[in-house]
């Protein structure tokens, strides 16, 4: 699924709604969009950790006839080379050749001004709350990022460490497996 695509948010908008089967098949679907038109139904049920019954049950609790409706569509948005990042960033960079930096400018912070709308909603402030008060409660808190996350884990033990001694960050930048 493309990351804006119709079958990714219908994902994302009911996950909460699902049981857990249904969010460890959604789960692996979001995080590996291009090997549902790529991979049997057994096999991505495999991969997910799941009864291919449960990629059925997905299908069907997204609104479509069966599996195979959810394999023909993510095969269109190939087909059609999605909506994803790298397709937009392409677009973007036509539109620049094309003398309209303003176009890509307003796609940029309308997508911001998109997120921050959602993290708007009462959903997400709850969410948001929740977590605060689970970090608040905690004696200590251990923070890991490796590789491209490694920058966010430093930002994150940094803000933590503002309000308190009780933040450790567990160094490995270039990690590529669990620390020893």
């Amino acid at each position: 699924m493309s990351q804006n695509g119709p079958l990714h948010q219908q994902l994302i908008d009911r996950f909460d709604e699902m049981s857990p089967q249904l969010q460890q098949a959604a789960r692996y679907l979001i995080e590996n969009p291009q090997e549902i038109a790529l991979r049997s139904m057994r096999e991505l049920a495999r991969n997910a950790g799941v009864q291919p019954a449960t990629m059925t049950r997905l299908a069907k609790f997204i609104e479509l006839s069966g599996y195979e409706d959810l394999r023909r569509e993510q095969a269109r948005l190939i087909r059609q080379g999605g909506e994803g990042f790298v397709h937009r960033a392409l677009e973007s960079d036509r539109n620049l050749v094309a003398g309209s930096p303003e176009g890509l400018a307003q796609e940029v912070l309308g997508g911001l001004a998109a997120q921050i709308e959602q993290l708007r909603q009462p959903q997400t402030i709850a969410r948001l709350t929740g977590a605060a008060d689970c970090l608040a409660g905690a004696r200590r808190i251990y923070v890991q990022g490796a590789r491209s996350c490694h920058s966010v884990a430093w930002q994150f033990h940094y803000v933590l460490s503002l309000m308190g001694e009780k933040t450790v960050l567990l160094e490995a930048p270039g990690a590529r497996g669990p620390m020893p």
